[in-house]
C-alpha cells in the first residue's frame, strides 16, 4: 500500500489535509491550534499507516486519529494551564469560539461556539460528509448517541443563528440580526441536513 512510498503518502495529505483541518478546527476552535495538531496527526498517520485494516473506509480512521490527537492536545493543554495555575475559564472562552475562515460559513463556525465538545465533534465529522454508522465508528459512539448529538447540534445552530440578537461579520458583511431572512444571500447559512 503507501507504506514507505513517500510520494503516493503525499498525495493522500495533500488530498484530505484541508477537511482534517477543518475537522480540527471545528473540534479545537483555533485554527493555529488545529494547523499544529494537523502536523502531529499527518505524523501519526505515516507511523501506524500498516495498522490501517481496510474494515472502514480510510477517511473514517483518519478522523478517528484527528479526534484523538485534538481530544490530546484539549488535555495536554489543560494540564498546563492548572500546573501554572492559569485560569481554564477565560481561555476556554477563547479557544471555544472558532476560527473564521474564508469560505461563506462564518456565521456557523461561531455559532459552534454554543455547541458542547461532543456534540461539536459529532456535528463537524458529519459535516465532513461521514454517516451515523462512519461517525459512530470513528469516535466508538452507538450510533443512537452520534444522531441524538447531531440533532442537538442543528437544533442549537439553528436557534443561534436566527435568534441570537447579533452574530458579528468579519467579512465586512452585514450582521445576522433577528429580523434577517433565511433568503437573503448576505446573511443566510445553510445547516446541513
Amino acid at each position: 500500500m503507501l507504506v514507505g512510498d513517500v510520494a503516493a503518502f503525499g498525495l493522500v495529505v495533500e488530498r484530505n489535509h484541508a477537511s482534517v483541518l477543518r475537522v480540527l478546527t471545528g473540534i479545537l476552535g483555533d485554527r493555529h491550534l488545529a494547523e499544529d495538531v494537523a502536523q502531529e496527526v499527518w505524523l501519526l498517520v505515516y507511523r501506524k499507516l500498516d495498522g490501517f485494516q481496510f474494515r472502514s473506509r480510510f477517511s473514517t480512521w483518519l478522523y478517528r486519529v484527528a479526534v484523538r490527537e485534538a481530544n490530546s492536545a484539549k488535555n495536554r493543554m489543560r494540564r498546563f494551564l492548572a500546573r501554572h495555575s492559569i485560569s481554564t475559564e477565560r481561555v476556554d472562552r477563547a479557544h471555544d469560539e472558532p476560527a473564521v475562515d474564508t469560505s461563506g460559513r462564518e456565521d456557523v463556525l461561531r455559532a459552534l461556539a454554543w455547541l458542547s465538545v461532543p456534540e461539536r465533534t459529532a456535528f463537524t465529522l458529519f459535516v465532513e460528509g461521514l454517516s451515523y454508522e462512519e461517525i459512530a465508528r470513528a469516535l466508538g459512539w452507538p450510533e443512537g448517541t452520534v444522531a441524538t448529538r447531531i440533532k442537538r447540534a442543528r437544533e442549537k445552530l439553528t436557534s443561534v443563528l436566527e435568534h441570537e440578537p447579533m452574530i458579528e461579520r468579519r467579512d465586512g458583511g452585514s450582521p445576522r440580526t433577528s429580523g434577517s431572512r433565511r433568503g437573503d444571500a448576505t446573511t443566510a447559512t445553510e445547516i446541513p441536513r
